[in-house]
């Protein structure tokens, strides 16, 4: 199972490819992919996007269902196989404090 993640142009957010071929900062609204011709087709929309710069360096990424704990009523959300990908799904490692603490030093 794979979803379609890029970065949005506009600021610089992760972005997941929804089935309406909108983009989400979500990635439980983001299009279930399930076959290699479902991949392709969803990437074309993508580079079509990326072309209008309205995404950079679209590419698929594999997930994992739950099968409970959905938040979308279809089993779980997805969840990236790879850390890296998690991380991107996830946000920042850093919470807000250490961007508090780097504003008042000095």
């Amino acid at each position: 199972m794979h979803v379609l993640t890029a970065n949005r142009l506009a600021d610089g957010l992760v972005v997941f490819l929804t089935g309406d071929g909108r983009w989400s900062r979500i990635i439980a609204a983001a299009e279930l992919l399930d076959d290699e011709a479902a991949v392709e087709a969803a990437l074309e929309t993508a580079l079509a996007d990326a072309r209008a710069n309205r995404v950079v360096e679209p590419y698929a990424v594999e997930v994992a269902v739950p099968v409970t704990g959905s938040t979308t009523g279809k089993g779980g959300d997805p969840v990236p196989t790879r850390f890296r990908e998690r991380v991107r799904a996830s946000g920042p490692t850093t919470g807000h404090s250490l961007a508090k603490s780097h504003r008042h030093a000095a």
